[in-house]
């Protein structure tokens, strides 16, 4: 029944809330406008509609959604309110037939933060599903000499040549050593 698979998802969403405020942790999703005051202002790159690895799928694009949600996209809106009906209908259909309309997306830095679908995306993390159809627009960072953006640009390479996500690596180079490891360049 998805009022039970609300409730769980619901349970499930305050518990991880409670423990991140007790621990000191901002309790809900990231919004990507607060934490890159430069966004509006960042180059974008329209990369079509993909499958995307769901753990990839970190925050939301806007700071308006960001409270209904923790910070692994469960629930937290009491049961019987409109979002809940809402979510409990989408998760019926889910499993009924599957999601057929794409969320949208930005990756940034190799994570990505929906503009629309977030209920899709609490639903399909409840359901332990792996990945989701996103159209994904790419917002790549002002150019800097910080190392995680060095990361990003060997990743960029990458991705290139090897349109897939499921590969991330932290130390500068892996990308290139995996390469050579392959026999390309």
């Amino acid at each position: 029944d998805v009022a039970e698979y609300y409730r769980r998802a619901r349970s499930r969403g305050r518990r991880e809330a409670r423990s991140d405020i007790a621990r000191g942790a901002y309790p809900y999703l990231p919004a990507l406008e607060s934490m890159a005051d430069d966004v509006p202002t960042m180059h974008e790159v329209p990369l079509g509609t993909m499958e995307i690895p769901l753990y990839l799928v970190i925050g939301t694009r806007t700071r308006g959604r960001q409270n209904v949600f923790s910070r692994s996209f469960m629930p937290l809106a009491d049961a019987g309110s409109e979002f809940a009906d809402k979510w409990e209908t989408l998760c019926d259909s889910q499993v009924a037939e599957g999601i057929r309309e794409p969320i949208r997306v930005y990756e940034y830095l190799q994570h990505f933060y929906v503009l629309e679908g977030n209920k899709r995306v609490s639903v399909s993390k409840f359901l332990d599903m792996p990945t989701i159809r996103a159209e994904v627009t790419r917002l790549l960072p002002h150019p800097s000499h910080n190392p995680s953006y060095r990361l990003y640009q060997e990743f960029l390479d990458f991705w290139r040549v090897c349109p897939l996500y499921g590969i991330n690596f932290t130390r500068e180079g892996s990308y290139a050593l995996l390469a050579r490891e392959l026999g390309h360049t």
